[in-house]
């Protein structure tokens, strides 16, 4: 009597398991975490938006704070005014520059443009020399300035921008010159120097 007493029992108790196995499968909670592995899930949504710009060259890091040495000339390379020392290049470097075109209006102009060759020009400011302001001011001694020069030798003019240049695609080299010329009033020897500001404009 026992024994069958205990049979049904069980009987009753797994029939009650599989029903509440099935109903659990079939809920709301069983459904989300078959779905989505997780049970409680969120969603939301990322809005992303950004801007794609055309690029530009980008001025080499040697090139945008370089120390120029201009060597040991002497007082008698100094007789007249205008009298200059050796003309001592200096490098500008630009990377990454785009195969692109420069302005059109250049080329109305009568100005550097082309149609797959970006331009840029340059301008320099400074410390005018007292006595001729074409010049830059060589601090510490008396007698001489700095003169600026582009690449075909003609004078640049302290905070004007320069004539256009044309630049390679991907990597330009732009040189100037710069050399030390006898102004008017006392000369005197002693170590000098200047600090020329650059700016760098596309065309």
């Amino acid at each position: 009597l026992k024994l069958m007493m205990k049979k049904p029992a069980l009987k009753c108790m797994t029939l009650h398991i599989c029903i509440s196995v099935v109903a659990w499968l079939f809920s709301p909670l069983a459904i989300a975490v078959f779905k989505d592995g997780a049970i409680g899930s969120h969603f939301g949504v990322l809005r992303v938006y950004g801007t794609l710009t055309e690029s530009t060259c980008y001025l080499d890091m040697h090139s945008a704070d370089q120390s120029i040495d201009l060597g040991n000339i002497t007082t008698a390379n100094f007789h007249n005014v205008g009298d200059q020392g050796p003309l001592i290049p200096l490098s500008l470097t630009l990377h990454d520059c785009l195969r692109n075109a420069s302005d059109p209006q250049r080329e109305r102009d009568n100005v550097a443009w082309s149609a797959h060759q970006p331009a840029v020009s340059f301008s320099f400011t400074g410390v005018e020399d007292a006595a001729n302001p074409q010049l830059f001011q060589a601090q510490g001694v008396k007698g001489i300035g700095l003169r600026l020069k582009d690449a075909s030798f003609n004078n640049i003019i302290i905070g004007q921008r320069g004539k256009p240049v044309l630049l390679q695609p991907d990597d330009s080299q732009i040189v100037y010159y710069i050399t030390a010329e006898r102004t008017r009033g006392e000369l005197s020897a002693g170590n000098y120097s200047a600090n020329i500001n650059f700016r760098l404009s596309y065309e």
